[in-house]
């Protein structure tokens, strides 16, 4: 346990009483888990339809993983602007990555000049949009079917930081002809870079600037509603005696609240991204909830969740513990799961921008790995009522964190004019 994380010990004539209440959050837990479950199935609207209401245009990329995922990338060709209309050969190539239960409709879901995504599309960046092994438009496999445990199983953000984030670079790298990106990660994004940095000695030879939206690689502290009731749980054994595998993909349940819900009962809407995501949206446009839910969430898998959970009990920064020794000795070389090593990473310039109300991304967490980094970042903005979400849905961050997210970022990619 690291000595970052906040808490205290039960006191001995307590126990029982906790006990109880373990025993009470593990059931209220797997009942709000089946719901979930049961009322999975696919969004009403997706990235292209977006794009094109839009006006903007779009090709596909499907890089392959060596484990066989098809990995899902949309490049943005046009907008609306004559810098937009540039050849490639004159735009700065842009990888941007979704974070945890997201997909890469969330860098679009405002309007064009709200959006990341439209924002550099319009400034004359070449933008990438990636998608993680697991989320809806990740979901398939030349080797495995996606309706196997086998598949929910590789779903985990150990194989996305050794697997999905190298084949993507290169996929954008060899589309855009260019021997370096400028990466853009929100949430777990930013997590699968510094993981990324940390093992793969060669991987920051090609981004040329890495920017971390709400950045997270500790979550000892995070104070989001749903993990909490989630760490109470041995959630692997739960789910797969129930058989699923897939955790909160875009379903009708969600299709009925983007219907109904976010406009005749907003109170509902926000209360449900809030359990889930750790955000009160006040920076958000609430009349926007029922167009971005019909994209979000993207999903992911018990594994990934799993993961987290673990994550937020030990307070490290840790590959996935199998919870047995034999496995973790077959996959590792040592009976526990090995530390993302920050310290001593090799990483191009960094610019971090961080929220004060951020349940996930804590700031006690923040300060925690800034400690951690010998490689400090070279830019830091704290916008100190933003949440986890805002960053790539607040209706106003262009006033206020794209202003200086822009000067900084036109720096170091070197934007022709």
């Amino acid at each position: 346990l690291h000595s970052h994380r906040q808490g205290s010990a039960l006191p001995f004539e307590f126990f029982w009483i906790g006990l109880t209440y373990r025993k009470m959050m593990k059931k209220f837990a797997s009942f709000f888990l089946i719901f979930l479950c049961i009322l999975s199935d696919a969004s009403s609207r997706t990235v292209f339809d977006a794009l094109d209401e839009n006006g903007y245009g779009h090709q596909l990329l499907v890089p392959v993983t060596r484990d066989g995922f098809q990995l899902k990338v949309v490049r943005i060709i046009s907008g609306r602007t004559p810098a937009s209309r540039r050849p490639f050969n004159q735009k700065p190539a842009v990888f941007l990555q979704h974070g945890l239960l997201d997909d890469c409709a969330t860098w679009i879901v405002n309007q064009p000049s709200q959006s990341l995504g439209y924002l550099l599309t319009d400034a004359g960046y070449d933008v990438f949009l990636g998608n993680v092994r697991g989320n809806q438009y990740s979901n398939s496999n030349t080797k495995i079917k996606n309706n196997t445990r086998e598949f929910w199983k590789l779903v985990d953000f150990d194989n996305m930081i050794s697997q999905d984030l190298p084949t993507m670079i290169d996929a954008v790298l060899e589309a855009s002809n260019k021997t370096s990106l400028s990466y853009i990660g929100h949430s777990q994004g930013t997590l699968m870079a510094f993981g990324g940095f940390s093992t793969n000695p060669n991987l920051y030879k090609k981004v040329n600037v890495f920017v971390a939206l709400a950045p997270i690689a500790y979550v000892g502290n995070m104070q989001v509603p749903l993990f909490k009731f989630l760490s109470f749980l041995d959630l692997p054994e739960l789910l797969e005696y129930l058989g699923e595998e897939q955790f909160l993909p875009p379903g009708p349940v969600l299709n009925w609240i983007s219907g109904l819900a976010c406009k005749d009962l907003p109170i509902l809407c926000t209360s449900l991204i809030g359990f889930i995501a750790g955000s009160d949206p006040k920076n958000l446009n609430n009349t926007r909830l029922p167009y971005i839910l019909s994209m979000e969430p993207g999903g992911t898998s018990v594994q990934n969740i799993a993961h987290w959970t673990q994550m937020v009990n030990s307070g490290g920064f840790q590959m996935f513990d199998f919870r047995s020794s034999a496995e973790n000795m077959k996959h590792y070389g040592t009976p526990y799961p090995p530390e993302y090593n920050l310290k001593d990473m090799k990483a191009p310039p960094m610019a971090f921008f961080n929220g004060g109300n951020d349940p996930l991304g804590d700031v006690k967490d923040y300060q925690y790995l800034i400690e951690v980094l010998k490689t400090k970042p070279v830019f830091e903005h704290f916008e100190p009522t933003y949440e986890h979400l805002d960053f790539v849905w607040g209706v106003n961050a262009i006033d206020k964190f794209f202003p200086s997210f822009f000067k900084m970022f036109k720096k170091y990619t070197l934007l022709l004019s």
